[in-house]
């Protein structure tokens, strides 16, 4: 992650900080917490490479309704999808009243 911004900064001079408030990250994870997984792993390389500015990063997940496919076709398919129409997924099985974690980054 870290070159590919290094990359994009140097080569058509845009900042981490806009990159992040554009940026929809498809995660990979389950997000089960009892199983943990690489939830840990995803978050940690959002926060190193883009710091404070993480927390601007919106993460969409499909795993609530595709369940595990094999490979990450379906992920990458939606992601394709959301950057053509301008529309991020659903959260499959999200809760009522469920508010955005200030400062994730931190």
């Amino acid at each position: 992650m870290e070159t590919l911004l290094k990359t994009a900064e140097g080569r058509f001079g845009i900042s981490r900080s806009r990159i992040a408030a554009e940026t929809m990250f498809v995660s990979h994870e389950t997000y089960t917490p009892a199983r943990g997984g690489s939830a840990a792993a995803e978050i940690h390389a959002l926060r190193g490479a883009f710091g404070e500015q993480a927390n601007q990063v919106i993460i969409a997940n499909t795993k609530g309704f595709t369940g595990h496919t094999m490979g990450v076709g379906v992920e990458d398919v939606v992601a394709v999808k959301a950057l053509e129409y301008g529309i991020l997924p659903p959260i499959a099985n999200i809760q009522d009243g469920l508010s955005r974690t200030p400062n994730w980054a931190t």
